[in-house]
């Protein structure tokens, strides 16, 4: 075997490549051959490692080289491939895009030298795939491209035409096809990919699975893929309930729930499910029972709790369940006078706040909690994109971290005051000298996604927050 580390990147040469279903039929394909494979993503991003979670047991973790210094994040790739035959590592956008600051995919796979392969839209190419593939050699000559998976083909003899011009010019090899195809068609909606669990409730992302199965994955050339891989002896069957409970995506509660310290409320469903999981696991690890709940199907919170998390999502899509919801949300306003501390992060942030207002009058569509003493508007257009680096302004949550701490936004909806109410507020963060969202008392809610391991002073500092709550020396109705 090969001293370099076992897997590969899977990149594109824009957004749109088909990356994400190409990624899907490696771990498929790989997962049936008997390797267990893990899926990771770099970038920011929520949506498409619950696809990759799909199709393989396991969480698929973020590789990101804003978030994580070089040496963390090889760190975190051994980690996720200990006891694993390798990984596959969905790129983000263009494989070179970002590269001026050094988070690209191509950064990703020369930090962690491992093999390419291009994932080529060749809608309307023939041999002009030659000239895309030997550009990115020429811009990236120490990158390693494995192969070629050309997407969006027009039928076998297309793909046959890639092949032989790849071929004959001596170039990476045409690894694999994916046709055109209706169900192969992922559907979209403003901030990407619609969700998994959304798919499987009405039977789509099952279809779309045998669709690989059957038609994608017999025609790729897995002798060549598999030799990025190590083979492994299968692992022993883990008698039920011996080890942590799983629920959906990948997370898991605990790892020990006899002597766990404290347990955190975390909202999971259709509405909230953008979670980093290298988040939750270090909580994990820090003894936090993480305690699934539905805001939009639940009656009432889990009991004992010690604080609340509401990831990200997409609670404008859901808001009249959530708003006709009454008994959960009457549930959360119980809670918060506790003085328990309640994270939101985007999304999540939306449903502390009185809910969503129509853009034209102004009128209140739903209501939701209303922690805050503000609403919200969806815009037609993206507001804000990009990487975040915070401090906190020296009280809640976060109260006991020092230094920065990482993250990013990403969101279409704005927030809108309400001069009537007199409650005030302060910062939850301060970005750049300038506040951002907003906290009241150990409320807190702000359109970041925070990224612990870029400072596992936060992780811990919210448990400490969490173990100071005296909730769980109240039974809270």
């Amino acid at each position: 075997m090969s001293d370099r580390r076992n897997g590969l990147v899977v990149a594109g040469l824009s957004s749109g490549s088909g990356k994400t279903v190409a990624t899907m039929a490696l771990l498929r394909g790989l997962s049936s051959r008997g390797l267990d494979v893990a899926p990771m993503k770099c970038g920011p991003d929520f949506i498409d490692p619950r696809f990759h979670e799909a199709c393989v047991s396991g969480p698929s973790f973020n590789l990101d080289r804003y978030f994580l210094s070089e040496e963390g994040l090889i760190k975190r790739y051994e980690t996720s491939i200990s006891e694993k035959s390798g990984g596959v590592i969905e790129g983000v956008m263009g494989i070179f895009d970002g590269e001026t600051k050094g988070t690209s995919t191509a950064d990703i796979a020369r930090t962690l030298d491992l093999p390419v392969i291009l994932v080529i839209n060749s809608k309307g190419l023939a041999e002009t795939i030659k000239a895309l593939v030997k550009g990115v050699m020429v811009h990236a000559p120490g990158l390693r491209i494995l192969g070629v998976i050309a997407t969006f083909t027009g039928s076998k003899r297309h793909g046959d035409i890639l092949r032989e011009a790849l071929g004959k010019d001596g170039l990476p090899p045409l690894l694999g096809t994916i046709e055109r195809n209706v169900a192969l068609e992922l559907p979209e909606r403003h901030l990407g990919l619609v969700g998994v669990k959304e798919l499987s409730l009405n039977g789509f992302l099952e279809r779309f699975m045998d669709t690989i199965d059957s038609e994608i994955v017999p025609g790729f050339s897995w002798e060549l893929i598999e030799q990025h891989f190590q083979k492994r002896d299968p692992k022993p069957e883990i008698p039920q309930n011996s080890g942590p409970v799983p629920f959906w995506g990948g997370i898991h509660r605990g790892h020990n729930l006899q002597t766990a310290k404290v347990r955190l409320g975390i909202a999971w469903d259709r509405a909230f499910s953008f979670y980093y999981p290298e988040n939750l696991e270090m909580l994990s690890e820090l003894g936090v029972d993480l305690v699934p709940f539905s805001p939009m199907e639940d009656s009432s919170l889990p009991e004992d709790l010690d604080g609340l998390l509401f990831g990200g999502g997409y609670p404008e899509l859901y808001a009249e369940e959530l708003s006709g919801n009454q008994a959960m949300k009457e549930s959360v306003r119980s809670f918060s006078r506790t003085g328990a501390p309640i994270v939101g992060e985007c999304g999540g942030f939306l449903y502390l706040t009185r809910g969503p207002r129509n853009r034209q009058d102004g009128e209140l569509l739903h209501e939701f909690t209303g922690l805050f003493p503000t609403s919200f508007v969806m815009g037609e257009k993206l507001r804000r994109l990009g990487y975040a680096e915070v401090s906190h302004p020296g009280s809640g949550p976060f109260a006991m971290a020092s230094g920065f701490v990482r993250g990013h936004i990403f969101h279409y909806s704005f927030l809108l005051n309400d001069p009537s109410e007199e409650a005030s507020t302060s910062p939850a963060f301060l970005k750049s000298g300038e506040n951002e969202g907003m906290k009241m008392g150990n409320v807190m809610g702000s359109y970041l996604h925070l990224y612990f391991p870029s400072n596992p002073e936060y992780a811990r500092s919210l448990v400490a927050s969490l173990a100071r709550s005296q909730v769980n020396k109240v039974r809270f109705l």
